[in-house]
């Protein structure tokens, strides 16, 4: 009897595994519940902080509104004499680390782009 559950037990188990294998290799299961990421925005270049395609000047006036500026709000302010509100922009956020400063820049434009 022992022998007989044994060899049965051995049995389901390749059925299950057989299955597993077949459904796992045919692509009907899910592999990941993350969103997938288009190639349009593998393909964006970080200095391009407008979006439209280039890393010109006025990127570069996207950063500078946004430098010295933090994440929680430091750094934010009104400068009228400029006609912009100096204010954090997470893309020009560089390395992620909360706040927009120099280091940002260096990442994003190696060289200042001209006007």
């Amino acid at each position: 009897m022992r022998q007989k559950l044994l060899i049965l037990l051995c049995i389901l188990l390749v059925v299950f595994l057989t299955t597993m294998v077949v459904t796992i290799f045919s692509g009907e299961y899910p592999r990941s519940n993350k969103p997938e990421i288009s190639n349009e925005v593998l393909s964006r270049k970080l200095c391009d902080l407008d979006n439209d395609g280039d890393c010109d000047y006025d990127d570069y006036k996207i950063y500078l509104r946004a430098e010295r500026t933090c994440i929680d709000g430091r750094g934010a302010i009104d400068l009228p004499q400029y006609g912009f509100k100096r204010e954090y922009n997470p893309l020009a956020d560089a390395n992620g680390d909360g706040c927009v400063l120099a280091d940002d820049r260096e990442l994003l434009f190696p060289v200042i782009p001209e006007r």
